[in-house]
């Protein structure tokens, strides 16, 4: 029996508490007025148990709902389990000095969250960490900002998912868990404004190239700011602006954005200095906001601007005579948004995009430059018109206190939203006339629906607002959703951690994601909320609404598919569970660290050799060869080298090496092309000398028919195999220097287009005169 127990009654739609208690000293407890409904009935008694739903889970959504129907409830019993400690002491790892201030936190790795799961080393570098759920648990220790040391996870690991984990038992403390931080590197400088002035309370921080935030500070009185604990590594520095400041957003060096920012490199233990950024104001918009029907000023309409990506940064408030002032624009071009309040005198107004538009798409824009003060941008708003309808379970017929309701225009954005009451009842105001579509969800058992009965975005009945209209009768009757539940692996057969698991929606007018969830450290997931009929399930390692990133694991869809179009649906009831929707995942593979372009040797001229040569790719793959004639790949010329063929004369030569070795991307690199191809002449005869051999005669070479004619021809005498010098007629006189040596002759033809070709006679003896 365990008194003092918080235990308390909640829907899952996220209504609150519809009742709480206390347990007495026999641990019983009794929860009154509870209404009509399901439950999710929370125990918590931290930091002696682990907190837990019923029945017998730590996990909200996956808790066993508890039907009331008016009756009493009992026997709804729970057995806490005690909860363990964790301590252990924090020191430098150089000098082995305790380190202060380290924040400790501990991590089970079933991914549930407890109370009382951090603690603070001492002055003496101690830690002791209570309220801990029994089971396989690991830890972070992350110092502050100032202290200038790397965070890391026990044992001396970098992330999460390269922790160790140890076991944590019931009423017990596990003791000794150690940690040693290393000293990081730093980045420090100062931020400035217009005129050099020093800006204080700036947010800086430090970024992944892929924008995930490692370190932050906020800039003191003199602008300056430090941010310390980088491990080794490349980063991007960037300035975080508050909504209202006057300045734009900057990145090092000098960078408007994060994808443009200069890197900067950082050592662990060294400091960067001087990454100093001065900001510039940006532009200035201001207007007034009336009424079109009488022309009175509207308050607390909030104006928004948008820029061509449909990102708004800027945004400002009229006062109580309309007017705004949005300050800190970026150059650029940016349509505005003028949406009324619902609790002031601009309440019954519809919003209105800039020129009167209805849609962003038919909005008018308005170009700043940096700097620029922009007056006249206003709006005249006219009466907002209303859509309104009663959301109902679709078995029992029961009003369905807040669900959300969302309403889309014709471009797909978002128009307003509201929860319905506790009759189910719901009316989105504000909305100027167009064409909306409607979509109904919960945070309990019910699928998502759109409006009529739909599934998708793209395939929900439109609903024609007029101007000032009031559309009514917009009702919805929602189905109990279902689950789908499985693991993945990797190809060895290990659960992978924090995939995301997307159940997609399909038919012929496209695809949508009901509902998303992660796996846990033992790969498995549960994906609740989808609803009835059939659903494609996909595996990912990054979220559905970022299709350009890529993780380390190849996107999958059941069962092994590529694509969500090829992926095998399961059938989803509602009510019921798919289990086992397994996969197993692979790497995606890595870049070759070096992959250089290929070179070519060898003459191009038919009959020739070329020869690829493929040094310096890391890590070494095998290697396929493609050789191409002027672009076009030759058919069976695959191997490392290639004969030149009459067919190539006239043309280039080059060659796709492509390299292949498992767990990398297969990559293909080609060559620079050659010079044309010479082709080779048909006849090139061996030239014969005439004349006879001996010292005081003349020889005379005798170069044969070269083809195809004409071809020029030119001469070069021999002795003994050695050029002479200045002998290159087809004459040679001979002198008393050729007694007792050989003479022969070199023929060189040259055709434009050919190959130049040279031949040698074979050599006379000559003798003295006489």
């Amino acid at each position: 029996m365990i008194p003092n127990t918080f235990v308390s009654a909640s829907q899952r739609n996220g209504t609150g508490f519809w009742g709480y208690t206390y347990t007495d000293a026999q641990g019983a407890y009794r929860i009154d007025s509870v209404p009509t409904g399901d439950y999710v009935l929370s125990f918590q008694n931290q930091p002696s148990y682990v907190n837990e739903y019923w029945n017998d889970t730590t996990d909200f959504l996956s808790a066993t709902l508890l039907r009331v129907d008016g009756s009493d409830v009992t026997g709804i019993d729970a057995g806490l389990v005690r909860t363990g400690a964790v301590s252990g002491t924090v020191t430098d790892a150089s000098t082995g000095r305790p380190l202060a201030g380290v924040s400790v936190q501990a991590r089970p790795k079933s991914g549930s969250y407890t109370f009382g799961q951090t603690a603070v080393t001492d002055a003496a570098g101690a830690y002791r960490i209570t309220g801990v759920a029994p089971g396989a648990t690991t830890l972070s220790f992350d110092a502050s900002a100032e202290s200038a040391y790397i965070d890391e996870w026990w044992n001396d690991r970098a992330s999460q998912s390269e922790a160790t984990f140890f076991t944590v038992s019931s009423g017990k403390t596990t003791v000794g868990r150690d940690a040693a931080l290393a000293p990081g590197g730093s980045i420090s400088g100062t931020i400035k404004g217009t005129g050099g002035v020093p800006l204080q309370y700036v947010s800086v921080q430090v970024v992944n190239p892929d924008g995930s935030i490692v370190g932050w500070a906020n800039t003191n009185a003199a602008g300056s700011y430090v941010i310390g604990g980088l491990r080794s590594g490349s980063y991007l520095l960037g300035v975080n602006l508050s909504p209202s400041a006057d300045y734009t957003p900057q990145w090092w060096k000098g960078k408007p954005t994060r994808e443009t920012a200069t890197p900067i490199a950082v050592t662990a233990g060294q400091a960067v200095t001087k990454r100093d950024i001065t900001l510039t104001r940006g532009a200035t918009v201001s207007g007034t906001v009336t009424s079109a029907t009488t022309g009175a000023p509207l308050s607390m309409v909030t104006v928004s601007a948008v820029d061509a990506s449909g990102f708004s940064s800027k945004s400002g408030y009229t006062d109580a005579g309309g007017a705004y002032t949005i300050t800190g624009l970026p150059a650029g071009s940016y349509s505005f948004k003028f949406a009324p309040s619902s609790v002031a005198d601009s309440a019954a107004y519809a919003y209105q995009w800039s020129g009167g538009a209805g849609l962003r798409s038919a909005a008018t824009t308005t170009t700043v430059a940096t700097s620029q003060v922009v007056t006249g941008v206003n709006a005249s708003l006219t009466k907002g018109g209303s859509i309104s309808g009663i959301v109902k379970d679709a078995q029992t017929l029961v009003p369905l206190p807040q669900a959300n309701v969302n309403v889309y225009d014709a471009d797909g954005a978002y128009a307003g939203y509201t929860y319905t009451s506790g009759k189910g009842a719901y009316t989105v105001r504000s909305l100027p006339a167009g064409t909306y579509r409607i979509s109904f969800s919960t945070l309990d058992d019910h699928a998502l629906q759109w409006w009529s009965g739909k599934s998708m975005l793209s395939n929900a009945n439109p609903s024609a607002l007029p101007a000032g209209g009031a559309l009514t009768g917009r009702n919805a009757l929602l189905k109990t959703s279902g689950t789908v539940a499985g693991r993945v692996t990797d190809a060895a057969g290990a659960p992978i951690k924090g995939i995301w698991v997307t159940g997609w929606l399909f038919d012929s007018t496209g695809t949508a994601a009901a509902s998303s969830t992660t796996t846990d450290a033992d790969g498995r997931y549960t994906l609740l909320g989808l609803p009835p009929g059939q659903v494609k399930i996909g595996f990912s390692d990054h979220h559905w609404t970022e299709p350009s990133t890529k993780g380390r694991y190849v996107d999958t869809f059941w069962s092994g598919a590529a694509s969500v179009d090829t992926g095998t649906p399961v059938t989803v009831t509602g009510g019921g569970v798919v289990p086992d929707v397994s996969t197993s995942m692979t790497l995606r593979p890595k870049p070759f660290t070096t992959s250089p372009v290929p070179t070519i040797t060898g003459t191009a001229a038919v009959g020739s050799i070329l020869k690829a040569v493929t040094t310096g790719w890391s890590p070494a793959p095998a290697f396929g060869y493609q050789w191409l004639c002027s672009g076009t790949p030759i058919p069976g010329a695959t191997a490392s080298s290639y004969r030149l063929v009459k067919a190539d004369a006239g043309a280039t030569v080059s060659v796709a090496v492509t390299g292949t070795l498992t767990g990398y991307t297969t990559t293909t690199r080609t060559s620079s092309v050659t010079a044309a191809v010479l082709a080779k002449l048909s006849a090139t005869p061996t030239p014969i000398i005439s004349g006879v051999p001996s010292v005081g005669t003349t020889l005379t070479a005798q170069p044969g028919a070269w083809a195809p004619a004409p071809v020029a021809l030119s001469y070069q005498w021999l002795r003994d195999g050695v050029p002479l010098t200045g002998k290159v007629k087809s004459v040679y006189l001979l002198s008393t220097a050729d007694t007792g040596h050989s003479i022969s002759v070199a023929v060189t033809g040259t055709k434009q287009g050919y190959a130049i070709v040279t031949q040698t006679s074979s050599p006379v003896a000559i003798r003295a005169a006489g």
